[in-house]
């Protein structure tokens, strides 16, 4: 996925904060703009920061560009941009450089802090015809979910922050019923859930972090099948999504070890094939997740594959 960061790449911003710093952040974040003090007539906020790059100052104008068109493309009854201020302010506060790309765990806590329910991740480079942003939506209370956005690439940088900023709006479309559909699930509702995701598919089949959630319910209501045909779907247009790869692992494990009376015997050959791939997968999802990778290595131990693990 688009948040595959090398130890160099990013700097831990919770590993330079002591407590008194996270406080001190998060009072500044309430107080620095009158927007955050959100009325009801008002969208929820979205976080746009800086984004990886081997050029930073790049990566700082590409996130300025995306604001600028979002905040042109909507207005503030449906969306709220979170202004570049109010980000710098708070980095600036804990004494964490603003033009720096976070880490996908800092950009998370930084979300919550300026009260931004969904924020956007990605990298750019520079291309011989233009520019390129690669780009996925997350949702605050959960930085494994979220939305694999269209590459966009333009001759200019803001023709491919346009890009972005539309595909912010599409993706956004799901919310509601991902959020109906989560509600459900926490309390037991699987059947609603199920109905509550379905709605958010229609006409948006590729709405990814419904059809997580969707893939969950069938989960609870232990559809094991179900939730297979629904992860796939997520796999197939989001490779490196880490909830559908994780569900897909324990499902394929499940179903081999434990299989079905009248179950085809074939099957479980065909699932262990499809649960090697799907590790493979989820290794490379982020490596720097040290508890990611070793649960894919244990895995591999567990099915007798230690040799595959060996270059993780």
């Amino acid at each position: 996925w688009v948040g595959m960061f090398t130890v160099l790449e990013v700097k831990p911003l919770k590993a330079r904060l002591g407590i008194s710093g996270l406080v001190l952040i998060a009072l500044v974040a309430i107080t620095a703009s009158p927007v955050l003090a959100q009325s009801g007539k008002t969208g929820e906020r979205v976080m746009i920061p800086t984004l990886q790059s081997s050029d930073k100052e790049l990566g700082v104008q590409a996130a300025e560009a995306i604001r600028n068109q979002l905040q042109k493309q909507t207005n503030t009854r449906d969306l709220v941009v979170v202004p570049k201020a109010d980000i710098n302010t708070s980095l600036i506060s804990s004494g964490y450089p603003p033009s720096d790309a976070l880490a996908p765990g800092d950009a998370k806590a930084l979300a919550s802090l300026v009260r931004a329910p969904q924020y956007l991740e990605g990298t750019v480079t520079k291309t011989p015809t233009g520019y390129k942003i690669d780009s996925r939506l997350i949702i605050s209370r959960d930085m494994f979910k979220g939305q694999a956005l269209p590459s966009a690439q333009g001759a200019k940088l803001d023709d491919a922050a346009g890009q972005v900023a539309r595909a912010i709006q599409d993706a956004r479309r799901q919310l509601p019923a991902e959020e109906t559909c989560h509600n459900d699930i926490s309390q037991g509702k699987y059947q609603e859930a199920v109905a509550a995701a379905r709605k958010g598919l229609v006409g948006y089949p590729t709405a990814n972090i419904v059809g997580v959630c969707l893939a969950e319910a069938y989960n609870n209501l232990k559809m094991p099948d179900s939730v297979v045909a629904v992860a796939e779907r997520v796999r197939a247009s989001d490779p490196r999504n880490i909830p559908a790869l994780r569900l897909l692992t324990t499902t394929y494990r499940a179903r081999i070890d434990s299989p079905r009376p009248g179950t085809d015997p074939t099957r479980a050959s065909s699932d262990t094939t499809e649960l090697l791939k799907v590790l493979g997968s989820l290794a490379a999802a982020d490596p720097t997740n040290i508890k990611l990778v070793q649960d894919v290595v244990n895995e591999y131990a567990s099915m007798g594959r230690a040799p595959q693990a060996v270059p993780l």
